[in-house]
C-alpha cells in the first residue's frame, strides 16, 4: 500500500523533527525555570554567606561554604515547588498560567522535583557538618509550617517567612558555631535588622494581595 504521506513530506518532517525535540526541551527547561523562580534563587546565597562572615569566615573552609549554599538553594526550591502542589487548587483559578495548572510541569513530576531537592539539601547539610544539618532541620520545620499551616495568616504568615530567611544566615553560622559568642552582637543585629525587613516586606506584600487574611 502507497504510504500515509508522500516521500518529499516524510523527508520535511524528519528533518524538522530535531527541531522540534530540541523545541520541547526548551519549553520544559523553562517551565522548571519558572517553577523555582530561578531569578530568585540568585538572593539565596548571600544569606549563608553573610553569616558565615559575621562569624569570622574566612572562606578557608570552602567545602562547608559551598554545602551550606547547596543546602540553603535546595530547601529553597523545595519550599517553592511544594507551595505550588499545595495552592495548585487555587491557582487553577487565580493563576492558570503558572507552570503546574497550565500543565506545562505536571504535578506528579514537581512532586519528584520537590523530594530531589529535600533529599539534596539533607545531604549538602550533613556534607557540611551536623550543625549545618541541624539548622536546616529547624529551617524546614519552618517551610512546613509556613506552607502547610500558617501561610494565610496574615501575621505568622510573614514571620515563617522571615524566620525562614533567617535560617538561611544561620547556616552559614553553623559552620563557625564555635565563634558564636564572640561575634554576637554584630550577629544579633544584623539578624534583627533582616528578620524586620523580610517581614516587612511580607506583610506589605500579603496586604497588597489581599485585604481580608486573618489574623489569628
Amino acid at each position: 500500500p502507497s504510504p500515509k504521506y508522500p516521500l518529499a513530506m516524510r523527508s520535511r518532517f524528519s528533518k524538522r523533527h530535531p527541531a522540534m525535540k530540541f523545541n520541547f526541551i526548551r519549553k520544559t527547561i523553562f517551565s522548571y525555570f519558572a517553577l523555582i523562580r530561578l531569578p530568585n534563587l540568585f538572593t539565596i546565597p548571600g544569606d549563608p554567606i553573610a553569616g558565615y562572615l559575621l562569624c569570622g569566615g574566612d572562606f578557608s573552609e570552602k567545602k562547608g561554604i559551598i554545602f551550606a549554599v547547596i543546602s540553603s538553594l535546595s530547601y529553597y526550591i523545595f519550599g517553592l515547588i511544594s507551595n505550588d502542589i499545595k495552592d495548585l487548587e487555587e491557582d487553577r483559578i487565580l493563576n492558570p498560567n503558572r507552570p503546574i495548572p497550565s500543565g506545562k510541569v505536571s504535578a506528579f513530576s514537581a512532586k519528584i522535583a520537590s523530594i530531589a531537592a529535600l533529599i539534596c539539601g539533607l545531604s549538602a547539610g550533613l556534607a557540611a557538618g551536623s550543625a549545618c544539618f541541624t539548622t536546616g532541620l529547624i529551617l524546614l520545620s519552618a517551610i512546613f509550617f509556613y506552607n502547610f499551616v500558617f501561610k494565610d495568616n496574615a501575621i505568622l504568615g510573614p514571620a515563617l517567612l522571615a524566620l525562614c530567611r533567617t535560617m538561611n544566615v544561620l547556616l552559614g553560622v553553623s559552620l563557625r558555631y564555635e565563634n558564636f559568642s564572640a561575634s554576637t552582637p554584630a550577629l544579633f543585629a544584623f539578624i534583627s535588622i533582616y528578620f524586620a525587613f523580610v517581614m516587612g516586606l511580607s506583610l506589605a506584600a500579603s496586604r497588597e494581595k489581599n485585604s481580608d487574611l486573618k489574623i489569628f
